[in-house]
């Protein structure tokens, strides 16, 4: 699963252990291919490339019959010549067969461009909003956009109508129509220069005194126009030019001009000068205050009903403008100072709430660090890819199975654990970004916690063990043996490569490749013609934040996912997020219902082979009712054709449909 991608990452750099994995139920469709350049008229032979998702084989056709797993296998651009049709399927293990893809290709030396497509207003500087129209004098001509100044494809947005173009932005566009080859890339820049809207200071507000008002733009050198009296001021209202006395309860509303600007949006703030008002009370914090071995959640309050709370992690006195609106609980995994204030209708603002919290994890054992480490991680991850946090708690059996051997070996001397170094790893993981994590920038204090206690030669369960390679032992043979990493271009059929390479499908060590580099890449790339980690043909290029895919995570940025409804990237959109534009955006932990990511189900809720998903709980799909099930403790009966996933320990043992819920061992890793 990508999304235990940080966890692995950390616990790798920290124990230097071999890989771990899991799998789930469920049969899903391949995705469909794709097909680079798109289908069209060219003048001259094209070299097509065929991508689908990670993993899967490609069968394809030249000469417009359906392809089946007995028709070619696509392993390099096709070239084409001459006017034919491609069609191409995709398999991947353990889904069934793709839809058939197609692609015609007309080759025409004499084929003319269709023409550019021309905008109107045509591109300049705007004092307002503009509403941008496309056009082409081709007929029957599809016009491709984009709004981002980058080169459209026919994998781009197709126009439909005006286009909004509210701020400072570049269009660009080109288009296509049946026997014509596709047009040049026609450009225009927008320009939206309108003054920035006016603040107040002190803020809108409940105040027991007169206040003096200053009314400011980010405009350098604009006019500021103002009423007192509700109205929407113009140009004609009062001219702003020292603060404005507000002694009795009024609304003061303003906006900014200045010659090549468009007039600011209006900018209003409603005072109430109440001599007898409450203060709405001060913000509490819970925990409290003081010194903690490991992060904190934090949850900040106030007894004022309906009040707002407006917080700070810097040490600054928040402000109605100033600081974040409080929505939920927080972790404060660092020392840190968090301020706070609360306004309420009818309240004067309350005195500023204040808690330091110290960080000082303290780890003296492997199993806390472990713990801890996993936690900080998780919550890197969980706030980039919105996955559930709720998904990973201490029960999970992913991380009972891990930390519980991986600290096995340490107690059985295999290796050494630094209590110093992993204090200090903690503290840098929880500083790091998850796009940092992502990309395997693990702290270097992260690779002192664990040290292999056994030479080459001598027995072990997971590479952690060797002082100075890795360990070669797998599932049928445990105990294996400390070897030599193996190096750029030796294989890596019983060896790890060394750190910084990887093993490719070839099975060797190769480094791998950046932007423009062949496969396998680096992270932050994908292959465009394999995935990531195989050795197959095709050119690394950048992840994406949008843009078309095929349905592969890897060609989406860390955050983003290969929507199969749009086959677009899209952002993750987490709890309560929109699905409509496509099932998959909501992130792990989540499933789409009636248009909503709403959390997995949790124990004693009903499950279904085609949707096994639980929270905290695993789905029980050989019962009668499939039902979300707590997971099993040591000792209890288990059915290995659900696989350890059921039992806390993340191992259960047994032959057919009985088993036992078992402590793991470094050979059941």
């Amino acid at each position: 699963m990508r999304k235990l991608t940080l966890l692995v990452a950390v616990l790798g750099a920290a124990c230097n252990s071999g890989s771990t994995s899991g799998g789930g139920g469920g049969e899903n469709q391949t995705a469909e291919p794709t097909f680079s350049p798109s289908a069209g008229t060219y003048t001259t032979a094209q070299s097509v490339t065929i991508s689908a998702a990670a993993g899967a084989t490609i069968y394809y056709t030249t000469n417009g019959s359906t392809p089946t797993t007995s028709s070619a296998v696509y392993s390099a651009p096709i070239s084409v010549t001459a006017t034919e049709t491609l069609m191409a399927i995709a398999t991947a293990p353990g889904e069934t067969a793709s839809n058939v893809a197609s692609a015609t290709y007309t080759i025409n030396p004499n084929a003319t461009p269709t023409a550019t497509p021309t905008f109107s207003p045509a591109a300049g500087t705007f004092t307002s909003a503009q509403s941008v129209t496309l056009s082409c004098a081709t007929a029957g001509a599809t016009i491709y956009y984009t709004t981002d100044g980058t080169t459209p494809t026919q994998s781009s947005k197709a126009y439909s109508g005006a286009i909004s173009v509210g701020s400072t932005e570049t269009l660009k566009a080109v288009a296509t129509a049946p026997g014509f080859t596709i047009s040049a890339v026609a450009s225009a820049t927008y320009t939206i220069n309108v003054a920035a809207q006016p603040t107040f200071s002190p803020p809108a507000g409940t105040y027991t005194t007169a206040q003096s008002v200053t009314i400011s733009s980010a405009t350098s050198g604009a006019a500021i126009y103002y009423t007192n009296d509700g109205t929407t001021p113009t140009t004609s209202s009062t001219l702003y030019s020292s603060p404005v006395l507000v002694s009795a309860s009024e609304t003061l509303n303003a906006i900014a001009t200045k010659a090549g600007y468009g007039n600011s949006p209006v900018g209003t703030a409603a005072y109430v000068i109440n001599s007898t008002a409450t203060q709405a009370a001060t913000p509490t914090f819970s925990p409290a205050a003081g010194t903690y071995t490991s992060a904190q959640m934090v949850s900040i309050s106030c007894s004022t009903p309906g009040a707002t709370i407006y917080f700070t992690e810097d040490g600054t006195t928040p402000t109605p403008t100033h600081g974040a609106v409080y929505s939920g609980a927080f972790q404060v995994s660092t020392t840190t100072t968090v301020m706070a204030i609360a306004t309420a209708t009818g309240y004067t603002t309350s005195n500023v709430g204040s808690a330091t919290y110290t960080i000082n994890s303290g780890t003296t054992t492997f199993a806390s660090f472990c713990s801890s480490i996993y936690g900080s991680a998780i919550n890197i991850l969980t706030g980039c890819l919105h996955a559930n946090p709720s998904v990973f708690t201490g029960s999970n059996p992913i991380l009972n199975d891990v930390c519980a051997v991986e600290g096995n070996e340490v107690t059985a001397g295999r290796a050494t654990f630094n209590a110093a170094n992993a204090a200090a790893c903690e503290s840098a993981v929880t500083g790091e970004t998850c796009a940092e994590l992502e990309s395997g920038n693990i702290p270097s204090v992260c690779t002192g916690v664990i040290a292999g206690a056994v030479a080459n030669g001598g027995s072990c369960y997971v590479s952690f063990d060797c002082a100075s390679g890795t360990c070669n032992s797998t599932t049928s043979t445990c105990p294996g043996t400390c070897v030599a990493y193996a190096t750029q271009g030796q294989s890596c059929a019983s060896a790890d490569c060394a750190p910084g390479l990887v093993c490719s499908s070839t099975l060797t060590c190769v480094t791998p490749s950046g932007a423009g580099g062949a496969c396998p890449c680096a992270e932050g790339f994908w292959c465009n013609s394999a995935d990531k980690s195989g050795g197959s043909t095709g050119t690394c290029t950048a992840q994406q934040t949008s843009g078309a895919c095929a349905v592969s995570n890897d060609q989406c940025a860390l955050g983003y996912v290969c929507a199969s409804a749009t086959l677009t990237c899209l952002p993750f959109v987490g709890s309560g997020g929109s699905c409509t534009a496509s099932s998959d955006v909501c992130g792990y932990g989540y499933l789409c219902v009636s248009g909503t990511c709403q959390s997995w189900p949790g124990a004693g809720s009903p499950c279904s082979i085609s949707a096994p998903y639980c929270l905290d709980s695993f789905c029980n799909v050989f019962a009668t009712s499939p039902t979300c099930t707590a997971y099993l403790a040591n000792g209890a009966s288990c059915n290995p054709l659900l696989g350890g996933l059921q039992c806390q320990s993340g191992n259960c043992v047994g032959t057919g449909t009985t088993g036992t819920c078992q402590a793991p061992s470094a050979c059941t890793l």
